[in-house]
C-alpha cells in the first residue's frame, strides 16, 4: 500500500510540473509579439514611462508567466508595467481621451483567434493615441522546442 501511495504521489507531482512547464512555455509566443511591437515604430515609445498590457482577449489560462516576462523587460528598461484593460486605464485617468491618448505610455493588447500547444494566432497592437498606433495579425508557431513569428498579416498603422 505504501508503494502505491508513493507511486501515486510521484505521478501527481509529475503531472503538476508538466502543466506548469506548459503554462510557462505558452507565455513565450506572447512575449515574442510584445518585443516585436515594442521595437516597431519606436516613435510611439517617446517619453514612455508605462507599458500597459490589456490581456482581456488573450486566451492564456494563466497570464502570470507572461506578465513576469513583461515585468522583467520593464525592470531592465526602467518602465512601470500596468495590467489593465483600456477601459480601466481610462477610469484611472491614464487615458484622458482617444485623441491625446496615453501620453506617457503605450498599451499592448491581444485579440486571440487561436491558441494551441504549438500555435498562437492573434491580432495584436500597440496604441498610444487615436493617431498613433500599429498592429497586425500575428502567427507564432513552435517547432523544435522554439517559438518563432512565422507570419505577420494585415499590418496597419494610424
Amino acid at each position: 500500500m505504501k508503494k502505491f501511495i508513493i507511486v501515486l504521489l510521484s505521478f501527481l507531482l509529475l503531472i503538476s510540473c508538466s502543466e506548469q512547464i506548459d503554462e510557462v512555455d505558452s507565455a513565450n509566443p506572447y512575449y515574442l509579439i510584445f518585443e516585436a511591437l515594442i521595437n516597431e515604430d519606436v516613435a510611439l515609445n517617446y517619453e514612455m514611462v508605462y507599458i500597459a498590457l490589456d490581456l482581456t482577449n488573450a486566451k492564456l489560462t494563466d497570464t502570470t508567466p507572461f506578465i513576469q516576462l513583461a515585468q522583467n523587460y520593464c525592470d531592465t528598461n526602467g518602465y512601470t508595467l500596468l495590467i489593465m484593460s483600456f477601459e480601466e486605464l481610462e477610469e484611472n485617468g491614464y487615458i484622458e481621451d482617444i485623441y491625446t491618448g496615453f501620453k506617457e505610455s503605450i498599451v499592448i493588447s491581444f485579440n486571440d483567434k487561436e491558441l494551441t500547444d504549438t500555435k498562437l494566432v492573434t491580432a495584436a497592437n500597440k496604441w498610444k493615441s487615436g493617431i498613433g498606433a500599429i498592429g497586425a495579425d500575428y502567427t507564432v508557431e513552435k517547432a523544435n522546442d522554439s517559438w518563432d513569428i512565422t507570419n505577420t498579416d494585415q499590418a496597419w498603422i494610424s
